[in-house]
């Protein structure tokens, strides 16, 4: 709240768990870039700022692939107690994020209610009756997806085993009894 520096580096309440220390932070001039290797996923472009990682336990899930830091890591992943923490070192481009959370989601077994094309947000809520599903297409596409099973589009009143929304459109769904 007040901008006060904690003792014992950077990130200093937060090393035992991320599993790494960074001795200084390292931020980018503005229109500066860098690429970063995510293994199997492939090579992303960075800006903002590039942390020099140390790592004190946590793996490297993907390295600085040229720069000043080039083979360093940049973002980490750290098993701690049941759980796992991540570290990301710098911002990485849309598309590098993307590949980064459905690497992670995969990894730990999360799916999301439906498998819905991008630009496209689902999500269920539970009620006392019963699941809702919500869908809502934030994009300037029409977008199209398969249900898993028979739903009633609570806003339509429709019965649909797929669903197609309009730009911006937005469907409440139940499961059809």
């Amino acid at each position: 709240e007040f901008d006060q520096v904690r003792l014992g580096g950077y990130p200093a309440p937060f090393r035992e768990l991320l599993g790494i220390h960074i001795g200084e932070f390292a931020p980018m001039v503005d229109g500066e870039r860098y690429r970063v290797e995510m293994p199997g996923h492939g090579t992303f472009s960075c800006d903002l700022w590039s942390d020099p990682l140390a790592l004190e336990g946590a793996e490297a899930i993907a390295t600085y692939a040229d720069g000043w830091l080039a083979g360093r890591p940049a973002v980490t992943h750290n098993r701690h107690g049941r759980g796992t923490a991540y570290y990301m070192g710098t911002r990485l481009e849309a598309a590098g994020m993307i590949a980064l959370l459905n690497a992670i989601t995969s990894d730990k077994g999360i799916t999301g209610p439906l498998e819905a094309p991008a630009g496209v947000e689902v999500v269920c809520r539970r009620t006392g009756d019963g699941d809702l599903l919500f869908a809502i297409n934030h994009g300037e596409a029409r977008a199209e997806m398969a249900l898993h099973g028979t739903y009633v589009d609570t806003l339509s009143g429709r019965e649909l085993d797929r669903l197609a929304l309009e730009p911006f459109g937005v469907a409440i769904l139940v499961p059809s009894d």
